[in-house]
C-alpha cells in the first residue's frame, strides 16, 4: 500500500512530487476496486494516520469489468488487453463505450459485440453520420448556409472535447474544411 506514495517520493530526499500531488493537495481522490476496498479504506487510511499523511477527500470505489459475465482472471485467459482495443477501435471508442455502457458504481459486462453494436450505431451512425449528412448537403448542393449550423456543430463538438477528445478535433477540422470523412468508419 506504501506504494502509492513512496512512487512519489516520500521518505527520500526529494519529496517535492509527494508533497505536491498527494500532502499539499486539497482534493486527493482515492479511485480503487470493489475487490481492495478493505484495504484501501481501513488499514490504508490507519497507515497514513499513524504517518501523520492527509488522508484521501473522496474514495470511489468501482465495480468490476466483466467479459461475457465472468469476472476477468489469467487463469481463465479472458483478460482483454485496452491496448488491442484502443489499436482496432481507436481510443474515442473504446473510452465512450466504457463510458456508455460500464456503471461508474456497479459491475459491468464487456463484450466484442457490445463494443461493435455501440460503435455502429452510436458513433458511425449517430455522430459521424450527422456530421458526414450536414457537410455533404451543404458541399453537395452549394448551400449558403445559416451560421447557426456550423455553431450548432461546433457546440456538439465542444460538447464531446472531455470524452471524446479525437473526435472533437476530427469534426472541428472537418468544419473548417467542410469535407466530410468518416469519424468512425463502420466494422
Amino acid at each position: 500500500l506504501s506504494n502509492y506514495i513512496n512512487a512519489l517520493g516520500y521518505g527520500s530526499d526529494d519529496e517535492s512530487k509527494f508533497l505536491e500531488f498527494w500532502q499539499n493537495n486539497d482534493l486527493k481522490i482515492h479511485i480503487i476496486g470493489k475487490g481492495i476496498n478493505r484495504f484501501h479504506s481501513v488499514y490504508w487510511l490507519a497507515m497514513l494516520l499513524s504517518a501523520g499523511i492527509s488522508l484521501p477527500k473522496i474514495l470511489f470505489v468501482h465495480g468490476y469489468i466483466t467479459v461475457d459475465g465472468q469476472k476477468m482472471s489469467k487463469s481463465l485467459s479472458n483478460v482483454i488487453n485496452p491496448y488491442d482495443l484502443v489499436e482496432k477501435y481507436g481510443c474515442d471508442a473504446v473510452r465512450y463505450f466504457l463510458l456508455r455502457e460500464i456503471p461508474a458504481l456497479g459491475d459491468g459486462d464487456f463484450t466484442f459485440e457490445k463494443l461493435e453494436k455501440r460503435y455502429n450505431s452510436d458513433l458511425a451512425g449517430g455522430i459521424g453520420n450527422l456530421l458526414s449528412r450536414t457537410l455533404t448537403m451543404i458541399n453537395k448542393k452549394n448551400i449558403i448556409f445559416n451560421r447557426n449550423i456550423i455553431y450548432s456543430l461546433k457546440n456538439i463538438s465542444q460538447m464531446l472535447k472531455p470524452f471524446l477528445p479525437y473526435t472533437a478535433e476530427k469534426m472541428e477540422e472537418q468544419i473548417k474544411t467542410l469535407k466530410p470523412e468518416p469519424l468512425f468508419p463502420r466494422i
